[in-house]
């Protein structure tokens, strides 16, 4: 009896052991899954240097932005930093809260301001912004989301902001050299401001559009206000294009053709009285007039729709309407692709610098246009592959090769979606420049396109 009592108090001590052990193994375990985060200058690391760290094993997740680099890791697998990466801030998190988060903001104001008194931020440069929150708070910042704040998990591979030196970038020759109108382009914008408001429900945005119409007539488009229902509403985009010539011309007759967009709406906090929103996007929709003046000169003219959309400001419903509408005529397979010109004015601290958002896989598109802004180096030039935000994304979520073209400080910008957003504090420069860079592109591969086959 007692030999077998012996036994049973082994097994105990035993059982208790591995039970202690296994805890103690779980509790490593939890610890080794903790992560950890660490934001590095990268500024001075090359691309192919940059390339191998994306690589390490013992990275877990890395966010790009531009010349800062957030990465996440495992605690006691810390990833090899490159010689030429400055370690910037060894970042220490709240236990209790939320794992970091990224949010993009446009204009000073944002959602996280209700709920300053409860995050932990971490990180915030421009219109970027790395928070913890309480899980309770986090997810009524996520009812806050529009297409003027998003937020993104940094549980992924993320390239929100990647500096020019980082893309490929071809070598161009200019087809033939395009001049811009500013002062005609100012001219449009003073004009849409002077309607005191474009919300997309009121008759300013009506007569906004009428007035683009008469316009794009004049540089000898048709032009018309194509009809779309918004919640039983009836809504207009304005659409421009030329006729065909006649057949004889290579490629004239194949039905295809790009898009130039940006929209016509603006937006205020009391937008049915006063919204002028001449950044916003008074800047985008005359831009888009201005290409429409240049490109109305050539000969392949026809091959490029100008579309001026509603209701952008009230989540794309203009844009998305117009691509349902493609889509269902058949249109949406001729669509080679779109230049979504969205706040193309803004800009204090030089030199001038614009953003880029697309997808990865149509970079052969964009790189049309960036070999262009490359080649007169006036613009500091940044890339997103962070698609959200614009008329763009109603494109791209049709397949159709696009991106924005917008101002890299809409972060700061103080007159986002307020009365004072009015041409005096538009940057001529800047906006001459994203002008021609988008209608010489459009020249460049509409030459090589129509050329006669040999």
């Amino acid at each position: 009896m007692r030999r077998l009592s012996f036994i049973l108090a082994l097994m105990v001590i035993v059982f208790n052991f591995t039970a202690l052990f296994a805890a103690e193994e779980a509790g490593n375990l939890n610890v080794k899954s903790t992560l950890r985060h660490m934001l590095l200058d990268i500024s001075k690391l090359e691309r192919g240097e940059l390339s191998d760290f994306k690589t390490d094993k013992n990275m877990v997740w890395w966010c790009e932005l531009d010349n800062d680099f957030f990465i996440s890791y495992q605690a006691g697998s810390r990833p090899r930093i490159p010689a030429q990466a400055a370690v910037k801030n060894e970042i220490l998190t709240e236990s209790k809260m939320s794992e970091p988060m990224l949010a993009i903001k446009r204009g000073l104001d944002s959602p996280l301001d209700e709920f300053s008194a409860d995050i932990n931020i971490i990180y915030e440069t421009g219109p970027y912004v790395i928070f913890q929150a309480p899980h309770d708070i986090l997810n009524k910042i996520s009812k806050k989301e529009s297409n003027h704040f998003k937020l993104e998990s940094l549980k992924q591979n993320i390239r929100v902001a990647v500096n020019s030196r980082y893309l490929d970038i071809p070598e161009v020759k200019n087809a033939d050299t395009v001049s811009v109108n500013l002062k005609r382009m100012t001219g449009y914008i003073k004009t849409f401001e002077n309607f005191k408001t474009r919300y997309s429900y009121s008759q300013g945005y009506l007569d906004a559009a009428n007035f683009a119409i008469g316009e794009f007539k004049k540089m000898g488009f048709d032009a018309n206000l194509v009809e779309y229902l918004d919640g039983g509403k009836k809504q207009y985009n304005v659409v421009a294009q030329k006729k065909a010539p006649a057949a004889g011309g290579v490629n004239d007759n194949d039905g295809k053709f790009y898009v130039v967009g940006g929209h016509l709406d603006s937006m205020s906090p009391n937008p049915s009285i006063e919204a002028p929103g001449a950044d916003d996007n008074a800047s985008g929709s005359a831009g888009a007039m201005e290409v429409a003046n240049i490109i109305s000169k050539y000969p392949f003219a026809h091959k490029v729709r100008f579309v001026l959309f509603a209701g952008e400001e009230l989540g794309l419903r203009g844009s998305k309407a117009y691509v349902s509408q493609l889509k269902a005529s058949g249109e949406i397979t001729k669509v080679l692709g779109m230049v979504n010109l969205d706040m193309i004015g803004f800009d204090r601290v030089p030199p001038i610098s614009s953003l880029w958002q697309t997808r990865q896989t149509f970079d052969p598109f964009v790189s049309n246009f960036l070999a262009v802004a490359k080649q007169a180096a006036k613009l500091k030039i940044t890339m997103s592959y962070n698609v959200w935000g614009s008329d763009h994304v109603s494109f791209i979520n049709a397949g159709v090769p696009a991106f924005l073209f917008i101002e890299d400080e809409y972060g700061a910008n103080p007159n986002y979606h307020k009365i004072t957003d009015r041409l005096e504090f538009i940057n001529p420069e800047m906006l001459e420049e994203f002008v021609r860079i988008t209608a010489q592109g459009l020249v460049n591969i509409l030459s090589a396109e129509t050329q006669p086959q040999k």
